[in-house]
């Protein structure tokens, strides 16, 4: 498995390296850990006449500044891993062009990035570099929040490194769910790592509340159509959680077919059990997972959960 790994020196992006030299990986994998400088002195030059050679110096400085933090984060892997499994790229330009080309060319499985970057954030988005490479990377990502109060306690409580352990797998009744399974399944994992699987079907509503339509026949119709449904929901999640106990082991996985709204059930069960994970397909036929399909329950997850997810291509 190949795993990609941006850094920047935020909190986010350390929590993001942290998950990846914590848990375990598939033998053999290889790693990659990126930095992009952005260039400052080009706008600077076309802006400000005469202050070229200051924005110069400044870029130069934080090219050997964040030089530093790529050797650091490399050792940091070279020493868990093995130097010959670790690579260092250093870049200059638009940090989520040159994510985006990287995985590409370097034929990544997966980035593991943060939900931010040095630029900040607020409380209802996440970071623009962060949702542009989930929209456009053709590889799957994760992406990494940073640790929450309960998480911050567990880990001053117990001295140790976090490791993902509780797994939330959302699935829907469209090829990309097997995806997901197959991703959980083909990689290791912590030990006691349990999961839940849960799919939920959006409420529908009914045509016998239309003054227009109250025969019978359509009310029975609904109802026979509602109950095939909901009996191949339940099929299905139970047999991804059998596949998913073969994995973990018997009573460590469990599933439930739901109703209501997907977006706010699988938030909201994320938030309650809680998940460190939530692992979700991306649309089969979407180039960018949040911009064409922006409003949809993998968009709606995205960008509000509290812990991190993943997004299986």
């Amino acid at each position: 498995m190949k795993i990609l790994i941006p850094v920047d020196g935020s909190y986010h992006s350390d929590t993001a390296l942290e998950s990846v030299l914590s848990e375990p990986w598939p033998e053999g994998s290889s790693f990659c850990v990126m930095t992009v400088a952005e260039p400052l002195h080009t706008l600077t030059d076309s802006v400000f006449l005469g202050f070229g050679a200051m924005a110069l110096a400044a870029q130069e400085a934080l090219d050997a500044d964040i030089q530093k933090l790529l050797r650091e984060a490399a050792d940091q892997l070279k020493t868990k891993f093995g130097a010959d499994k670790v690579k260092e790229e250093f870049q200059e330009g638009g940090a989520a062009d040159h994510i985006i080309n990287t995985a590409r060319s370097w034929q990544a499985d997966l980035i593991v990035m943060g939900s931010h970057g040095r630029g900040g954030y607020n409380d209802t988005s996440l970071g623009s570099i962060c949702l542009k490479v989930m929209s456009h990377a053709h590889c799957s990502v994760r992406i990494v929040h940073y640790l929450s109060s309960p998480s911050l306690e567990k880990k001053m409580a117990t001295h140790a490194p976090l490791v993902t352990s509780r797994l939330l797998l959302a699935l829907d009744r469209t090829p990309r769910s097997k995806s997901v399974i197959n991703a959980v399944i083909n990689r290791p994992w912590a030990e006691n790592t349990i999961a839940q699987v849960i799919t939920v079907a959006e409420a529908k509503s009914h045509a016998k509340h239309s003054r227009f339509f109250k025969a019978s026949e359509i009310s029975q119709t609904e109802k026979a159509v509602y109950g095939a449904e909901k009996l191949e929901a339940e099929k299905m999640v139970k047999e991804a959680a059998d596949q998913l106990e073969s994995k973990f082991g018997a009573g460590k996985v469990t599933y439930h077919a739901l109703e209501g709204n997907p977006r706010s059930l699988i938030l909201q069960i994320a938030q309650d059990w809680p998940a460190d994970l939530i692992v979700l397909g991306a649309h089969t036929h979407d180039k960018s997972v949040l911009e064409h399909i922006l409003g949809s329950v993998a968009s709606a997850v995205v960008a509000n959960a509290s812990c991190s997810i993943e997004i299986v291509r």
